[in-house]
């Protein structure tokens, strides 16, 4: 029961540090007593069939740096408490649940999340736009939101995060993402695997050249004017000659 588990949190003679039981067929709901132990540092509890909220009350544990609740049934939002984590969670999978709604910002004081190395809530049914916060995260080395329902823009400042070689691998495809890609993707190391099967429109380089309305590529536009800009420096020397 919650009270008998809150009881074991706050008996002195248990210290539990860890829990481990990926693919153990457990279901059920988590427990929002977890984030009562004190010394619990990593939970990886990937594979089962949990279901439910992710508990807010996960977010206040004191000590945990490692969260693995991938491949589970887990559903509604994310509570925003899970980024008070901030100050020492390394790696938070939640891939392939059914979390809904918008990626929560933080709302704490920390919101750059120094040591987090590996964000996956990819294969969810996260809505809304580009969790733009995420591009302030300094240490994120993996990030993976594809297989969700997010749209929009792809923001710049993800581009500059993989040119500065922060970003290790990333993965934003089969969303609703739509418009040009920032064009610093083009030096960058992603491919188009990073980005396909979004909406048709999105575009420029690893994947297609952006079209105009006029049909024309960025590209062919930009040797167009070039090409109109040279005839019309020839037309007024020539007239300038016909004048003399």
């Amino acid at each position: 029961s919650s009270s008998r588990n809150l009881s074991l949190a706050s008996d002195p003679a248990l210290l539990l540090v860890s829990i481990r039981l990926p693919a153990a067929a457990l279901a059920g709901r988590l427990p929002p007593d977890l984030g009562a132990f004190s010394a619990l540092d990593s939970v990886y509890l990937a594979a089962n069939a949990l279901s439910g909220p992710v508990p807010l009350e996960l977010g206040n544990a004191p000590s945990l740096s490692a969260l693995d609740l991938a491949g589970n049934r887990l559903d509604g939002d994310l509570p925003t408490s899970i980024w008070n984590l901030c100050d020492r969670v390394t790696e938070l999978r939640l891939h392939g649940n059914a979390l809904t709604g918008a990626v929560p910002a933080p709302a704490g004081p920390n919101t750059t999340c120094d040591r987090l190395r590996v964000l996956d809530l990819g294969a969810n049914r996260f809505s809304g736009g580009f969790p733009a916060f995420l591009t302030a995260f300094r240490g994120l080395q993996r990030l993976d939101l594809g297989a969700n329902r997010l749209e929009g823009s792809i923001p710049e400042a993800l581009a500059g995060m993989a040119t500065q070689q922060q970003l290790q691998a990333l993965n934003v495809s089969y969303n609703n993402f739509s418009g040009q890609l920032p064009p610093a993707f083009a030096g960058s190391r992603f491919t188009a695997d990073s980005f396909l099967g979004n909406d048709p429109s999105l575009c420029g380089p690893p994947l297609r050249q952006c079209v105009t309305a006029s049909g024309l590529s960025s590209r062919g536009v930009a040797g167009m004017v070039i090409g109109l800009m040279g005839e019309a420096s020839g037309s007024a020397a020539a007239k300038q000659r016909r004048e003399k």
